[in-house]
Order: structure tokens, then sequence, then C-alpha cells
């Protein structure tokens, strides 16, 4: 409990710590940005804007058909500026919906002065008519910075959530047009949906994400496996190493035609070797690292049984399909990110035992800033994830 607590704390100081450095960054570009010019003329370019990691870019994707197809922007030119890490997803799946993509790196853009000028330049070069941040907690140090680097007559954006008022106030300044702020339970999906058509003055409904598996690699797989999705962005997400390797034994002794098969990115190579040194099994092995994305929804979509301890593979996996999926989770952010039953009947989550016992107590605002620590996830046992494995899928 103490190191729950200490941990908790550190993060609580860190945020806090954050905000001034935030508030500087922005000036800073802001300055820089002043001093770009501003066309009086503008091109008939929609710039959108997504600096976040892929499974959010997977929850979002499906709503661009909404923007290209709306006849408030019929004849627009769509530019896509987004984290370099969902390019090979984005060039893959969606160039009938955006007409060009601009990436960038996140770390360099944040590290990198030069960098970001010519970031900035880039940007306000396209001399775009409108701008939109499809984030719903859109960074100021990132989104928002772009957005006004874009110079656009239109910016539309959604209030921010911030737990600091200050933060709040600076994002929202970045644009003109503001969705307003709204603390309803709403899974991430459903709002990016709202939020699209209260931008293209629309009122299209999409089922559920949904990715076409036609266009994925063809990859000779097994024919029967169970995909273990070990790695995750952070790690508050991680399920301990211990509990990996006592799953993944059980999992051998009850299923026996099918084979173990460890996902994951170059993080997670030291990882996956641990279990590999435990559990020594013809049935068990490791494509950690072996995979580009498209590859590894190709894994993602084929897996008899997936389990996970991050959402990225879990939105893939409900966007391709309806097999059974088990997802270990914290509670952060739960009702926008993991909370995905709603689009799939196979799916279910397994919370921690600090998040199950807050719940009851909390209101919807706190659910938006709930803290978790990076030992919450041991309170997920190997045991319920097995019972909840031998639930979903039997083989």
């Amino acid at each position: 409990m103490l190191k729950r607590l200490i941990s908790v704390y550190l993060r609580k100081f860190k945020r806090k710590k954050s905000v001034k450095k935030h508030i500087a960054f922005v000036a800073l570009n802001k300055e820089a940005i002043q001093h770009l010019p501003n066309h009086p003329s503008k091109n008939k370019i929609i710039i959108l804007v997504r600096m976040d990691e892929i499974g959010d870019y997977i929850l979002s994707r499906n709503t661009f058909s909404i923007i290209k197809n709306a006849p408030k922007f019929k004849d627009y030119k769509i530019i896509f500026i987004g984290n370099k890490l969902n390019k090979n997803i984005a060039e893959t799946l969606d160039t009938d919906t955006v007409d060009e993509f601009l990436w960038i790196d996140k770390e360099q853009f944040k590290k990198d002065h030069n960098y970001r000028s010519q970031i900035f330049t880039n940007i306000n070069n396209i001399n775009a008519e409108i701008a939109v941040e499809l984030e719903r907690t859109s960074d100021v140090n990132l989104g928002g910075i772009i957005i006004e680097a874009t110079n656009a007559i239109k910016k539309y954006g959604s209030s921010n959530y911030y737990l600091y008022d200050k933060l709040n106030i600076l994002s929202d300044s970045f644009f003109n047009h503001l969705f307003p702020q709204n603390f309803e339970l709403t899974h991430e999906f459903l709002f990016n949906q709202r939020f699209v058509n209260w931008v293209s003055d629309t009122n299209i409904s999409i089922t559920k994400p949904a990715i076409n598996a036609k266009l994925l690699p063809k990859l000779n797989l097994p024919e029967k496996y169970i995909l273990c999705m070990i790695g995750s962005s952070k790690k508050s997400k991680n399920w301990p190493l211990r509990y990996w390797i006592e799953l993944i034994g059980q999992l051998l002794v009850c299923y026996k035609e099918e084979e173990i098969v460890l996902l994951g990115g170059n993080r997670e190579e030291e990882f996956a070797q641990g279990i590999l040194d435990e559990i020594k099994d013809e049935r068990l092995y490791s494509m950690v690292s072996k995979t580009n994305l498209m590859e590894s929804f190709s894994w993602i979509n084929a897996a008899s049984l997936m389990i996970s301890n991050d959402t990225f593979a879990v939105h893939a996996r409900v966007a391709l399909n309806e097999k059974p999926t088990v997802v270990m989770a914290n509670g952060e952010s739960s009702f926008r990110f993991s909370d995905l039953g709603q689009f799939s009947p196979n799916y279910t989550v397994i919370y921690s035992k600090q998040y199950l016992e807050y719940l009851p107590k909390m209101k919807n605002a706190d659910r938006w800033i709930y803290n978790v620590s990076s030992v919450d996830m041991a309170t997920i046992f190997p045991k319920e994830v097995l019972d909840k494995c031998l639930e979903l899928y039997k083989n």
C-alpha cells in the first residue's frame, strides 16, 4: 500500500511540475510562429491533426470518411498531420480518405528547436483554410502548437480536460471553434464521431471501429494460436513478468493444440526472453520485434484468442473481428479506451483491485483524473485471466 501511495504522489508531483514547462514551451514556440507569413488568401485545404498513439488512431480513422464526404467540405483537399508511429497503418489503409500525410517525430519535435522550426514552416506553407485538432485531450505542446502554426482561418478543437485550469485556458486559446467540455463517460470512438459530425455539420453514425482485413499482409501463420501482447506504452500498464510466466504455463496445459505466440515491440525483447528462459516448450515462441505494424495486425486478426495488457492491440482486435479477447487494465481512462464490450460480444476486461475498489465512490469527473500506480496491475492474478480465457475460448 505504501509503495502505491508513493507512486501516485510522484505522478501527481511530476504532473504539477510539468505545467510551467508546458506554458514556457508554448510561449517560446508561439513567438517563433508569429514570425511566419500569414498568407491573406487561403487554399481549400483541411488540415487534420492527431499526434497521439496507434490505438488512438485506430479509434479515429473511420471518421475521416465523414469529413471527406461532407457537403460542407466539397472540393477540399485533406492533409493529415500526425505521429510518425502511425505512418504504416495510415498509408496502407487510409489513402482513400486522406489526400496527403505529413509525419512528425514526437520526441524530436519536443527536443530539437531546428526540427520544430522546419515543421512549423512546412505547415505554414500549406496555407490551409481550415485546421482541425482531432484529439479530445490534446497536448498543448504538440497538437495545440501545431494548430497555431497552420494560421488557418477556421480552427476546430475540443475544450480540454487538464487538471489545471491554466492549461485548459491555454489549450482552448488555439481554436476559434470549440467543442464544449463534457464529463459524460463516452467511449473515445463514440466521441470521435460526435466531434467530427459537429465539425462537418453532419449526423452520421458508425457502428464500431473497423479495419479491412483484406488489406493486411498475407503471412504464413499457425492454424490455431493464442496471442500474448506483452508490451505496453506505459510502465503502469505492464502486467508482471512472473504473472505472464505463470499464465502461459497454465495455457500450455489447458490448450493442447494451440501454439502460444508472444508479440510486442523492441522494448519487449528482454521481457520476452525472460518468459522463454523460464518456459521451454516448442509450442511457445516469440515474434517480438520481428513484425512491422501491419504484420502485427495480421497476427492479431488470426489469433484464436488474444490476451493483452495494452489498448493498442485490443483496439485493433475489435476493429478486425469479434474473436475472444481478454484484457488486463489498471482502470486509467477505462471508459474512454478499454471498455470495448459494446463493440464485441467476445471481449472482456479484468481491472485492478484498486480501481474496482474506488469505482463506486467516483463521480464522472473523478474518472477523468483517476491516478494509477505501476503496482496496480499486480492485483490482477493469473488465475483470473486463465478463467476468463477458458470461459471465452473453448477449443
